[in-house]
């Protein structure tokens, strides 16, 4: 009997050391994560307080961990972040997407990982912060921790481009004169001047070789030759309508930066009617100079007699010499007469004709074959006159 108790006792002490052995180990193991916790505690700790993001972990909606970079981006202090609401400092006009994305977050529930919105810093400043965030669990309870990041100057800078492009793309549709962007001639955009100008749709014309609108080999050869300068001074080319039509276009260009990539801007002006009146004008002028010419000669001659005229008076006191002075006088006047209306005629845009000496001389040579004629001197010399 004392035998079986001994036996037993033995079992049971064997059973015993096992035991503690067993605890033992999970008391080893217990320590081990607890060392390996606290291990990455320490780690996520020096590497949040050295991050320049804010890192931010919320539980029941309100902050209960925040770093160094938190309190300089909200202005908070640590302790004052500490039990506030995570939407506390939140701009008005993003408090309701921040708080339902957020309280997805921190009851694990799928929402958007990463997006933009505006805070108010504890001196009343506006920011624009970037967020980042996931779930998590913190002293084992569903947790949200999220990074933040102040992307204020970049906001502020892409709010300058908008007002840049915007104030660019006013100027360029309410001027009348077509303006191009090309790189390397190929359009990257165009204002509704020079769509208008040249007949294409605004999709047709985008992403057009601008060299296609130029029909002409010197012309295209001129542009790119100028399209490497800085700048270049206005010159006129022909250039091509949709419906294949022909215009004069003066260009003017210069080399500019739009969002840090060169590329080139063109002024460009339908200068058809320009040079159109200018030729006409031009040719005005030179018949107006031919008029005044024929004029003085006109006179001169008339005036060479009447002088020959008074002096043969004087000398003889004939009559007829006073006939011949009257006469030529009116003559004078009715030659300065005809051509003050040749003068209003052109003025009018009634362009006197012009005749040119070769073509006049081969219609007489045809209508007159008995008639020998020899033409020497100046080629197609051009001759105005009127009807008369």
């Amino acid at each position: 009997m004392e035998d079986q108790e001994k036996k037993t006792l033995l079992g049971e002490i064997a059973k015993l050391k096992k035991k503690v052995t067993e605890l033992e180990a999970v008391k080893e193991s217990f320590e081990h994560q607890i060392s390996a916790l606290s291990e990455s505690e320490e780690m996520f700790r020096v590497l949040s307080e050295n991050s320049l993001l804010a890192m931010m972990i919320y539980q029941n909606d309100i902050w209960v961990y925040a770093n160094t970079a938190a309190s300089q981006i909200s202005g908070f202090s640590n302790q004052e972040l500490m039990g506030m609401p995570f939407w506390k400092f939140v701009h008005p006009d993003f408090v309701e997407q921040v708080k339902l994305i957020g309280s997805k977050r921190q009851k694990t529930e799928e929402t958007v990982k990463s997006y933009e919105f505006k805070i108010i810093t504890k001196k009343g400043k506006e920011k624009w912060v970037w967020l980042s965030g996931a779930s998590t669990l913190y002293h084992g309870k569903p947790a949200g921790i999220v990074s933040v990041q102040d992307v204020s100057a970049r906001k502020s800078v892409e709010q300058k481009l908008r007002e840049s492009e915007e104030r660019f793309k006013f100027l360029t549709q309410a001027t009348f004169e077509g303006i191009v962007v090309h790189k390397n001639g190929i359009v990257l955009d165009a204002n509704d001047a020079f769509i208008k100008m040249c007949g294409y749709t605004r999709k047709e014309a985008i992403g057009k070789y601008l060299l296609d609108y130029i029909p002409g080999m010197k012309d295209r050869a001129r542009i790119l030759i100028n399209i490497v300068k800085t700048s270049t001074e206005p010159y006129i080319v022909q250039a091509r309508r949709e419906d294949g039509s022909m215009f004069m276009a003066e260009l003017e260009a210069k080399g500019v930066k739009q969002m840090g990539k060169s590329v080139r801007i063109v002024a460009v002006r339908d200068v058809t009617e320009r040079l159109k009146s200018e030729d006409e004008l031009r040719i005005a002028h030179k018949k107006l100079r031919v008029m005044n010419s024929i004029l003085r000669h006109d006179i001169a001659n008339d005036l060479a007699v009447i002088d020959s005229a008074l002096e043969l008076y004087k000398e003889t006191s004939k009559p007829g010499m006073l006939d011949e002075i009257e006469k030529r006088v009116k003559r004078c006047i009715d030659t300065i007469k005809k051509q003050h209306k040749q003068e209003l005629n052109i003025i009018k845009a009634d362009i006197i004709p012009e005749l040119v000496i070769n073509d006049l001389i081969a219609e007489i040579v045809q209508s007159h074959p008995e008639i020998k004629i020899t033409v020497s001197g100046a080629k197609n010399v051009a001759v105005y006159a009127d009807d008369g």
